[in-house]
């Protein structure tokens, strides 16, 4: 948030000499397809772990899960996947696909693969372990589950609900950014094609009161206010990754001045702030460079 605190049309500037921005997705925006096509991009990137077989097998396993969704198959995902509820609305549907795909999501945003079930390897790893990519999504989420010490998938918007009570960021993005991960038929998303905005602006009006026309007039407020992907002023270095789902939302040029921006190939979501450790790219090792240079100009 410093990097927005900044901006020469706030009342902060002043107070903040300059910004290390990792990862940062300043651009606010509702509808954010770009995320999940990201993800894609990084369960096929074989630099990272991932595979052309890899994404093909989530693809389809997906697939599967839609089909039976649109078949009314609502028992059989229950028994298949450990759900707590039955799939009773459009608003449940959505909460069981967007809760069976966070794993994967999680997995590439972070990609760890040195910790089981953590990296981009681990993941391609179960779901290659047969010719069945359902039966390996099914072994997966079970294999989570009993990692997590959890009896059951949560699968019903009143779920969803409880949890949102319980964290500001939510109301956070109702009130000025957004950033809903949906899933199209017109873009790369690997996942459920089940997934749009009615869960996010059906929690905006159920928790909050916050209609679906005040979301996209707060995040166009936010981009005013603070400049968006193109900020008016500061000292800021802009560090992302390119298999970081948040990248498409940051800057990734340098704007001129003391904006910089510097992207990293098969790199993953604010991997720059680990530091060196063993076995870094060199790509990011160069990054590391100019971010050390970034910071000690700052020292007066």
């Amino acid at each position: 948030m410093l990097d927005w605190l900044l901006d020469v049309d706030t009342s902060y500037g002043h107070l903040i000499f300059g910004a290390l921005a990792s990862s940062a997705p300043v651009r606010a925006q509702v509808d954010f397809q770009e995320f999940n096509d990201v993800v894609g991009a990084g369960l096929s990137n074989t630099k990272t772990g991932g595979s052309a077989e890899c994404i093909k097998n989530v693809i389809a396993a997906f697939s599967q899960v839609d089909q039976l969704i649109k078949g009314k198959q609502f028992p059989k995902l229950k028994e298949d996947f450990q759900l707590c509820e039955n799939i009773v609305s459009n608003l449940d549907i959505q909460t069981f696909v967007t809760n069976l795909r966070k794993p994967i999501v999680t997995a590439v945003r972070n990609n760890k693969g040195s910790r089981k079930f953590v990296g981009i390897g681990n993941v391609c790893e179960q779901m290659k372990k047969t010719a069945d990519p359902y039966k390996n999504l099914i072994r997966y989420t079970e294999d989570l589950l009993i990692r997590h010490k959890k009896k059951c998938l949560n699968s019903s918007y009143e779920s969803f609900l409880e949890e949102v009570k319980t964290y500001p960021w939510y109301y956070q993005t109702c009130t000025e950014f957004g950033y809903y991960e949906t899933c199209k038929d017109s873009s790369q998303c690997p996942f459920s094609h089940m997934v749009n905005l009615d869960v996010d602006f059906a929690m905006c009006k159920d928790v909050y009161g916050i209609l679906p026309e005040a979301v996209y007039n707060q995040v166009n407020f936010t981009n005013q206010y603070y400049g968006s992907d193109h900020p008016k002023n500061g000292r800021i270095l802009f560090i992302n990754g390119s298999i970081d789902p948040w990248h498409p939302l940051s800057v990734l040029e340098s704007l001129g001045g003391n904006e910089t921006a510097i992207f990293i190939d098969d790199t993953s979501h604010c991997e720059d702030m680990n530091g060196r450790e063993p076995g870094i790219t060199p790509a990011l090792s160069r990054a590391l460079d100019v971010s050390q240079t970034f910071k000690q100009s700052f020292m007066i």
